[in-house]
C-alpha cells in the first residue's frame, strides 16, 4: 500500500478496508438502547443486559477520565454489541489510560471509530483492555487509531479471556509513539482460542526507551 499507484489493481490489500466498510448488518436485539452522548453511551455500558444493541448516534463522544467499565455479562447467542449504524460516523475519542475495560463474557464492539487523544501518548496506553473472564470478546470493522496497544488482552485473578476474535480492523498511529512503555497494537497474553483476521496494522514506531515495537504479539 505505500508503494503507489503500482499496486493500485492489485487483488491483496488495496481491495481490503477493514474498519470502513459502509455498514455491518445489526444482531437482533432483545433490548434496543439509543444513546447520543458520551454520558449517556456509559451509563448505557454499566447498566447493559444479554441481548442489547447500544447504537450510538452519529456524532463525537469524548472521555477524558475513568475508563468505560464493560462489567455485564452477555449470554451466548445473546452478546452485549455497542455499535454505529455506519461505520465512519461515530468518533469516540479517549484522553484516558484505558478506554474501554472489559471484564465480562460476550461484548461486541462494531463499526466504531476510536481515536487517543492524550496530551502525552505514555498515557494513552489501551483502546480495549481486555481482562480476566472477558469470554467472546468481539471487535469487529472499526477503526482505532493513536495508542500504545489498541488491544491489550491477558488474565486475571487465575481467569483467562478466550474465545476473542478482532476480525476486519484498521488500527494505526499517526505518529512516533513517544513512550517508554510497550507498543504493541495487538498484545495478547495467556488467551486461548483467538482469531484474530483480515485486519490491516500499521505505523507501530516505538520512539522511546528499546524502540522495539510490534504489530501483534502472543504468548502464554
Amino acid at each position: 500500500l505505500d508503494r503507489g499507484d503500482l499496486y493500485a489493481g492489485d487483488d491483496g490489500l488495496s481491495r481490503l478496508r477493514p474498519g470502513s466498510q459502509a455498514a455491518m448488518p445489526a444482531p437482533p436485539a432483545l433490548r434496543a438502547v439509543s444513546v447520543s452522548t458520551a454520558p449517556e453511551l456509559r451509563d448505557a455500558i454499566a447498566a447493559a443486559l444479554p441481548g442489547d444493541v447500544i447504537t450510538l448516534a452519529p456524532g463525537s463522544y469524548q472521555f477524558l477520565r475513568g475508563e468505560v467499565a464493560a462489567r455485564r455479562p452477555g449470554m451466548e447467542g445473546r452478546p452485549i454489541v455497542v455499535r454505529a449504524e455506519q461505520a465512519g460516523t461515530v468518533t469516540i475519542e479517549m484522553g484516558i489510560s484505558e478506554g474501554v475495560k472489559v471484564t465480562a463474557p460476550h461484548w461486541t464492539f462494531e463499526n466504531l471509530t476510536i481515536r487517543g487523544i492524550c496530551k502525552f501518548q505514555l498515557f494513552c496506553e489501551h483502546a480495549f483492555h481486555v481482562v480476566g473472564d472477558a469470554d467472546n470478546f468481539t471487535a469487529r470493522n472499526n477503526t482505532i487509531v493513536d495508542f500504545n496497544s489498541h488491544f491489550k488482552i491477558n488474565a486475571r485473578r487465575g481467569q483467562f479471556p478466550d474465545q476473542g476474535a478482532i476480525i476486519g480492523n484498521t488500527m494505526t498511529n499517526t505518529t512516533i509513539r513517544d513512550t517508554s512503555t510497550s507498543v504493541t497494537l495487538v498484545d495478547l497474553v495467556s488467551g486461548s482460542d483467538w482469531i484474530i483476521r483480515g485486519n490491516v496494522i500499521t505505523d507501530f514506531i516505538k520512539g522511546g526507551s528499546d524502540r522495539i515495537s510490534y504489530g501483534i504479539f502472543a504468548k502464554g
